[in-house]
């Protein structure tokens, strides 16, 4: 006898894209799987998921973000982030999502740690499936590769708001700045319940911090272009 898929998530409400408004921004905060990850990021089997900071804006303009957090260490809790996640992006019902590199970065690693943890998991679910589904929903404007097409180069996101004038806030946690490198330690911490309430709101402030500019570069970048 077959066994029944049950999927996590009601059935798929994007109908159509006339449907669809606004746009969700989304960035991925991860933990390298290897010593020595893939600084082209050509292999998305080098990290799994923390946190995803996510971000939308409405057609009026007016911007909510938050940060999903991944409840613990296990890989049926990473599934249960990407649940998040997806039930995030639906509940909006944007037409467009917005990245800084996620053709090759954020899509591949949240796509195959979609795979994964819907494969180990005890269970019949279907993340991967409703991810997929709502990814191909929408249209995904990719910044970096706007972005780089216009300079001629490899653009860092840091690089590419201070070139526009777009404001960022500096994260600080025991009077120090924190970096993208010093997430994935950070990511570890909050995983195995170590983490204090000040590191956890540092990563909160700054992965925040990640996605929503996001909008604002989308809105220089369209006015350069015409």
């Amino acid at each position: 006898m077959s066994q029944q898929r049950t999927s996590t998530h009601p059935t798929p409400r994007f109908r159509g894209r006339s449907d669809l408004t606004g746009a969700v921004a989304f960035d991925i905060e991860t933990i390298n799987l290897v010593p020595q990850p893939d600084i082209e990021f050509s292999d998305p089997t080098h990290w799994c998921l923390f946190a995803v900071p996510v971000g939308y804006r409405d057609p009026d303009g007016t911007v909510e973000t938050d940060v999903l957090i991944r409840p613990g260490s296990t890989l049926c809790d990473e599934r249960k982030l990407i649940d998040d996640v997806i039930e995030w992006i639906r509940d909006r019902r944007p037409a467009r999502l917005v990245t800084f590199n996620g053709d090759y970065y954020d899509l591949p690693v949240i796509r195959h740690r979609a795979r994964v943890t819907t494969r180990e998991c005890r269970g019949h679910y279907t993340t991967y499936d409703d991810l997929q589904l709502v990814l191909d929903a929408v249209d995904h404007h990719d910044l970096f590769i706007q972005v780089k097409r216009q300079a001629g180069y490899n653009v860092k996101l840091e690089s590419a708001l201070q070139y526009h004038d777009i404001d960022t806030v500096e994260t600080t946690l025991n009077g120090d700045v924190i970096t993208g490198a010093d997430m994935p330690e950070l990511g570890l911490k909050i995983l195995s319940g170590e983490a204090t309430s000040e590191e956890i709101d540092a990563v909160r402030e700054y992965a925040e911090s990640d996605v929503q500019p996001l909008f604002q570069l989308e809105t220089a970048v369209e006015q350069d272009r015409e």
